[in-house]
């Protein structure tokens, strides 16, 4: 279906607002809407803006119907263009009013109107209402997105905007000094790349702990606090892979020779040693501790009947 633009200009054609009985009637979709821009309606909706509309725009949608009319779905795009002043020279920078549409119209549910709470509509989600869908506002809105923060010149980031003295253009001058005035400092410094890096990333949680302990003097004269626990990031081994970076200090305490401190826990075997009795056992008497026993006290004889 093609649109037809107004005598005046300064409104968007009527087939923007569709009438979803007719469109019904022609078949069962999806429907193509082609709709012209004209340049006086974009110039009126850029009207309190810089902007300088000069030639007309255009618009192609596809609606598709979803369920039994409930939802329509309208995806397509937007053509045109105009000009805003540059950043840094003031000459005419041209911008794309173009863009991809993509939203989903919902019919509103009996009962939603009166409760507002229920509203969750999502950029990409519009309600509406009857038998028509109006996408003029839909349009508009997409032009005044289209308004860049800042834009540039042909010369992109090598224009050289205006002499700081005179207010004459660079662009057009040779490399130095000011060809109208002669000033040697002409043109705005320009930041850096590097002054626009981003800033370091912080430390982790226990790397800044860390760093805290060894600021505030903590564990001085300790050789386990350093600069390569500091930088340490990777995964905490295990306690026997654990290496903590430097050398261990010897034990002071002189190693002792012969039997180990701790005594076996295995039962003793044989007899022991001369005048000195077994040690009983707390589950009752070993073989070597009864012998040693009848040895130093014997019973008494019985007589004989």
């Amino acid at each position: 279906m093609k649109a037809t633009t107004r005598d005046d200009g300064t409104q968007l054609p009527p087939e923007l607002d569709l009438d979803l009985v007719a469109l019904a009637r022609s078949g069962p979709g999806p429907y193509d809407i082609q709709a012209e821009l004209p340049a006086p309606w974009m110039a009126t909706v850029l009207a309190h803006t810089d902007a300088e509309v000069t030639s007309a725009g255009s618009t192609k949608l596809e609606v598709t119907p979803i369920g039994e009319g409930s939802s329509y779905l309208v995806r397509g795009s937007i053509q045109g263009g105009y000009s805003v002043p540059c950043a840094r020279c003031l000459a005419p920078a041209a911008v794309s009013a173009g863009g991809e549409i993509c939203v989903h119209f919902v019919r509103d549910r009996v009962g939603d109107a009166d409760d507002e709470e229920t509203e969750t509509e999502s950029p990409d989600e519009r309600s509406f209402s009857g038998t028509r869908i109006d996408l003029r506002p839909l349009i508009t809105e997409q032009v005044l997105l289209s308004y860049p923060i800042r834009a540039l010149c042909a010369y992109g980031e090598a224009c050289r905007g205006l002499c700081m003295r005179c207010g004459a253009e660079l662009n057009g001058q040779p490399p130095g000094p000011c060809a109208a005035c002669g000033a040697v400092d002409a043109q705005v410094p320009i930041a850096a790349d590097a002054d626009l890096e981003e800033p370091a990333r912080p430390a982790s949680s226990w790397q800044a702990a860390l760093k805290q302990l060894a600021d505030s003097g903590v564990g001085e004269g300790d050789d386990d606090i350093g600069a390569d626990n500091l930088e340490f990031a990777g995964p905490i081994p295990g306690v026997d892979d654990f290496d903590p970076g430097f050398e261990p200090e010897p034990d002071p305490t002189p190693a002792r020779s012969g039997k180990p401190a701790g005594r076996s826990a295995a039962k003793p075997t044989g007899k022991p040693a001369a005048g000195k009795p077994a040690a009983r056992s707390s589950a009752g008497k070993s073989p070597a501790g009864n012998a040693a026993s009848r040895s130093s006290k014997k019973p008494p004889s019985k007589k004989k009947q």
